[in-house]
């Protein structure tokens, strides 16, 4: 069975209609030149749902309506700029409509989506173009990164949150650390129980990156065009 010796390759559950796809059709296999390819792609994901609900697109994060917590993946943009990215298609509602129902058709929860989305766009991109730089913060913002996706797959249908705590925590953790390394501190510095001190970690953040800097940033960001006009693509990646 090919679903079981993907699982023995260590294929990821996403990228196996795909694999099963190119198998099954050989030389006949062609991406946009022979429908069978999207025909055994789909038959996959009915048979075995998780292949779609497991796509980790560029990161994922969450997005939360009152007590209502939902799946949020950062799609992978390519291409030139063209129509604008959707919120609601990135919490992986069927239509504009249902996001607003589960927002309760409250502005302000509408506009935290938005804010996390933008969040999220800024965290997963921002990190990719480090790509070069020294490993270290990157490295660590990348873990950061698994301990959100960590909490964002399993909140919404989690009946308790104290087993996510750790989860939160370690995001909270590296997310400071990585920033502190790549402000130019030592990694080495971190090792023991003083790295797990997150009041100490922030404190330390706040002298070395004061809220000024913050502040200019934020004061560059609203003045561009992104916050100005929806964010757009010339397509995006999805299942």
């Amino acid at each position: 069975m090919l679903d079981l010796r993907y699982a023995k390759e260590g294929v990821h559950m996403h990228q196996r209609p795909f694999h099963t796809a190119k198998d099954l059709l050989g030389s006949a296999f062609s991406l946009g030149g022979n429908p069978e390819v999207q025909k055994i792609m789909d038959a996959y994901r009915v048979m075995i749902p998780e292949a779609g609900d497991t796509w980790p697109g560029m990161g994922v994060g969450l997005a939360v309506s009152v007590d209502q917590v939902r799946k949020m993946v950062a799609p992978v943009i390519f291409g030139n700029p063209g129509g604008p990215i959707e919120v609601w298609k990135s919490l992986g509602f069927q239509s504009q409509e249902d996001w607003r129902l589960w927002c309760r058709e409250d502005r302000n929860v509408v506009a935290e989506s938005h804010f996390a989305f933008a969040d999220l766009y800024d965290f997963t991109y921002g990190v990719d173009d480090l790509r070069g730089s020294k490993p270290e913060g990157p490295t660590l913002w990348h873990m950061a990164g698994s301990n959100l996706g960590d909490a964002a797959n399993a909140l919404p249908t989690s009946f308790s949150v104290d087993s996510l705590i750790q989860s939160i925590c370690m995001l909270a953790e590296l997310s400071l650390k990585a920033a502190l390394v790549f402000n130019g501190a030592d990694p080495d510095e971190f090792k023991g129980a003083k790295g797990h001190d997150l009041v100490a970690l922030a404190k330390r953040m706040s002298v070395e990156m004061p809220i000024e800097t913050i502040g200019r940033y934020r004061r560059s960001l609203q003045s561009s065009t992104l916050c100005e006009k929806p964010l757009s693509a010339g397509g995006t990646d999805t299942p």
